[in-house]
């Protein structure tokens, strides 16, 4: 985003956040409920379709939550729940993917009020796209219903449900943070109701790490980051039964990306006897001696969602109510590395790779969504239609065709449980996947068991049915427009044409049950799962060539399709003893790979235990949340990041052999954390990240930060 654009949008958010803080007149405002005016006071906010505020299986995070929460996307937070595990690049304002029990980045997905904001190339969500601040909840799906949600082959759904804003005198709310490594994160939104059938929302999110316009180091002179999120929203009721909604959301960010420490770590380390990459723990997190793949990558990805959305209430009380909406996508993101050659400590270390290239994607969809709730019956249905086009250089050509779904969920309530059968299938170009599961619960009382089943499959995104040629590695980096040397042993044919060639789907089963306890001293969550998910794809990172003369060796990034099949059993348990004013929580998560011989891409044993205080002093004027935050993972064999295709990868055979990347040793880590809101109105929060300092790896070979202090601001203004 250029800097005349930006002092423009800057300049029309504070003429529209300055005339909040001026002081209405008592005739002039409309009565606050007493309850907690940063959660409620001048916002409500709409059930997600699917009402999983009373459902066992789903997980709920709600306002209240959240502002005793520190994050900084939507991944942290989903992060801090049983099954769910992060991966990121060590550095925030860095590429990251959310995975649930193993499951691969092409199984994952994040919502907006059901829609989702994956990218159409490689179907991967940017856990940077969901404006949280707006959040009126945050449900995390079980996951043998995720796929009816997200999509057909989908395992871990998280859906931000928007707040419906209500503001009859203007509504600000300002959140701002400060981090090590130069990290700024500001949010500011402001609402209004212009006149009484009329609602208008705008909000402004700005997130820094150093700087992108010098050289400022942040962590690392290459770990630099600046993202912009815009949206607004126009809303009309123009009578009890019809609401008409306009809204866009536009997201800029540009991204310097570290590119990791020494790869071939056989040369100049040695290894540990369990083949983990642990001996080269001074090395990489000591910022003079580290060694860069490649300091050069830069990348710029700019999004665009515009919606026009009309909802008709037949009975005007939400029990039949029917929804149509047009949107229009818009997606680019451009990847350069200017130098070549590039730095290099050691034969075979160097990232030998130029790259300059542009990808883009459009789409045009129009749904239709209807829920009707019975006295017997409660059906839940919605179907999509739409075009697409993209024409970047991931792809060997402009690839366009229809896309669509349809879904639909019948739930039968009885007394005091419900038993739910939902339906779903996709479609693309000339590909279909479906998917069908059923769920039992419980709903009330202080034990509320839940069982699920689900048959689905998975149409292949883009970026893997286009990258031909799995029996010759130098073909198929044409598929992401690699422009690969003929130098070495493996010399590619500079004039390979990649063809589509369709994969097989995959193909996931998946049972999973859990009960949630609520009692007056005790809530818990418990909830077990398997899989077995068959024609897997599966993400490598491998070389492309032998050294040439100068020791440079090249690489590359391809999806391989997989005939095994993969077995896995998942088990997490979350607990909150609570005496007196006291907490204890407990967050556990479990996974096994059973068969497959597939490499776990989460670890067997991943904890967080958290004691605070949490209590009201001053005469109930100053609400508190103090204590401390412990962290244990297990190895595991992590990912790396490909910024040429912006997708995480297992490592390759190749690369494995040669350095040893097996897997990396456990993580121990240590917070201290307090919050502090005054008046209902003003959140406060320091945070003391990696007590410890300890030396840890979730992606492929980017250290975490160091200890640091985080500290922000969360106000809200109503008059």
């Amino acid at each position: 985003m250029n800097t005349p654009f930006r002092v423009i949008l800057l300049a029309a958010a504070l003429c529209t956040v300055i005339p909040a803080l001026r002081a209405q007149t008592d005739s002039a405002a409309a009565p606050v409920p007493s309850e907690s005016r940063a959660d409620s006071a001048s916002a409500t906010a709409t059930a997600p379709a699917l009402r999983a505020d009373d459902s066992p299986a789903s997980i709920l995070l709600r306002p209240d939550t959240l502002a005793f929460m520190d994050y900084r996307h939507a991944g942290d937070i989903a992060a801090t729940q049983g099954g769910f595990f992060l991966y990121d690049l060590g550095s925030p304002g860095q590429p990251g993917w959310l995975g649930r029990h193993g499951s691969s980045p092409f199984q994952s997905a994040l919502l907006r009020d059901g829609v989702s904001t994956a990218d159409l190339l490689t179907g991967q969500a940017d856990l940077t796209q969901l404006a949280t601040e707006d959040a009126a909840v945050i449900t995390l799906y079980p996951m043998h219903q995720s796929f009816w949600h997200a999509g057909s082959g989908m395992l871990a759904a998280v859906d931000m449900t928007p707040r419906r804003w209500d503001a009859p005198r203007p509504y600000t709310r300002i959140r701002h943070a400060e981090g090590p490594y130069d990290e700024l994160f500001t949010d500011v939104q402001f609402a209004i109701n212009p006149g009484a059938a009329d609602n208008l929302f705008l909000g402004v999110t700005r997130a820094t790490v150093g700087s992108t316009a010098t050289t400022d180091p942040a962590r690392f002179a290459n770990t630099r980051a600046e993202r912009w999120h815009l949206r607004a929203e126009y809303r009309r009721t123009v009578s009890d039964l019809l609401t008409l909604r306009l809204s866009n959301e536009y997201t800029d960010q540009i991204v310097f990306m570290n590119g990791g420490i020494r790869r071939d770590l056989s040369a100049a380390l040695p290894l540990f006897p369990d083949r983990s990459v642990a001996g080269f723990a001074d090395s990489a997190f000591n910022e003079i001696t580290a060694a860069f793949l490649n300091p050069h990558y830069r990348a710029q990805a700019i999004r665009n969602d515009s919606r026009a959305e009309a909802s008709f209430d037949w009975g005007g009380d939400s029990t039949m109510v029917s929804s149509a909406a047009l949107s229009f996508q818009l997606g680019k993101r451009e990847a350069t590395n200017s130098a070549q050659p590039l730095l290099r400590t050691a034969p075979d270390t160097a990232y030998g790779e130029t790259l300059d290239r542009t990808d883009r994607w459009n789409l045009v969809s129009f749904r239709l969504r209807h829920r009707m709730d019975l006295r017997w019956a409660e059906l839940d249905a919605r179907a999509d239609a739409g075009w697409f086009v993209a024409p970047g250089s991931a792809l060997p050509s402009s690839v366009n065709g229809l896309t669509g779904s349809a879904a639909a969920m019948l739930r039968l309530p009885y007394d005091r449980f419900r038993l739910s059968m939902f339906a779903r299938a996709d479609h693309q170009r000339s590909e279909t996947a479906s998917g069908a599961g059923a769920t039992i619960e419980i709903l009330r009382g202080t034990f509320m068991p839940w069982l699920g089943i689900a048959f689905t499959s998975r149409i292949p995104s883009l970026i893997e049915n286009y990258s031909e040629g799995l029996d010759s590695i130098a073909t198929v980096g044409f598929a992401y427009g690699h422009p690969f040397a003929p130098t070495g042993n493996v010399a590619p044919a500079l004039d390979a044409t990649p063809v589509s060639a369709q994969r097989a789907h995959e193909r996931s089963f998946i049972a999973e049950g859990g009960v949630r306890i609520d009692a007056s001293w005790l809530e818990a969550d418990l909830r077990a799962s398997y899989r077995s998910t068959a024609a897997m794809t599966e993400l490598y990172n491998t070389f492309s060539s032998d050294s040439d003369f100068a020791g440079t060796r090249w690489y590359l990034t391809y999806p391989a399709s997989s005939e095994r099949t993969l077995t896995v059993l998942g088990l997490s348990f979350h607990a909150r003893v609570m005496l007196w004013k006291f907490s204890l929580e407990n967050t556990v998560s479990l996974t096994s790979y059973e068969s497959g011989e597939a490499s776990p891409l989460a670890p067997k044993i991943d904890d967080e235990a958290l004691l605070y205080f949490r209590g009201t002093l001053i005469e109930g004027t100053l609400q508190v949340k103090a204590g401390g935050r412990f962290s244990y993972r297990s190895s595991f064999a992590p990912t790396g990041f490909d910024p040429a295709t912006g997708v995480f990868a297992l490592p390759g055979p190749e690369e494995s052999r040669l350095s040893g990347a097996r897997s990396f040793t456990d993580r121990v880590s240590a917070d201290l954390f307090l919050y502090a809101t005054i008046k209902d109105a003003a959140t406060l929060h320091v945070v003391l990240h990696n007590l410890l300092n300890a030396r840890f790896i979730t992606t492929r070979f980017f250290p975490a930060p160091d200890r640091g202090i985080t500290f922000g601001v969360n106000w809200v203004f109503l008059d």
